[in-house]
């Protein structure tokens, strides 16, 4: 955007980010010399750098499809951005499995040593604390699973007591 401000856009949802140079000493770099310096590195004869076309190259058009938008988009997104809470509150160990037989969405489960980060908790947390996805509710299907939806998009969330 400018020397102190770049603009860094997540396409599948819109996000964006804006990183801002507020140091108000002399030497400070431009961000543009910032980060020629650190993408230098990939420089090739014949290739040009992103930022500098507004089109995407015939090899990243291929590929398109896969950052298109889709229903579960906004919904990933927004648990990869409170994954640092979700992980260290409840402490837990996660993993992500494709949908069940006879289901269109995919599980996040843990394992859950004390009843400390049971799914209704955890559900808690998305939901209605000061971290929660906004528009996002729960609906419990038993004591340790539940449905996270936020709009059409919809994560089983699973928690299962460790021996």
């Amino acid at each position: 955007m400018n020397g102190r401000r770049v603009r860094l856009v997540h396409l599948p949802t819109g996000g964006r980010l804006d990183l801002i140079d507020s140091s108000s000493s002399g030497r400070t770099r431009h961000m543009k010399t910032v980060f020629s310096y650190e993408t230098s590195w990939h420089d090739e004869p014949g290739s040009q750098r992103l930022w500098t076309t507004g089109v995407l190259s015939p090899r990243e058009a291929l590929c398109a499809e896969l950052w298109a938008p889709r229903p579960c988009t906004v919904l990933r997104s927004a648990l990869l951005m409170r994954s640092m809470p979700l992980w260290y509150k409840f402490d837990i160990q996660r993993a992500w499995r494709q949908p069940r037989p006879g289901e269109s969405f995919p599980t996040l489960f843990w394992e859950n040593d004390v009843d400390e980060a049971d799914a209704a908790k955890v559900a808690w947390l998305l939901t209605e604390s000061p971290v929660k996805i906004p528009g996002a509710t729960y609906e419990t299907d038993g004591p340790e699973t539940g449905r996270l939806r936020l709009g059409d998009a919809q994560v089983r969330l699973t928690s299962q007591i460790s021996a």
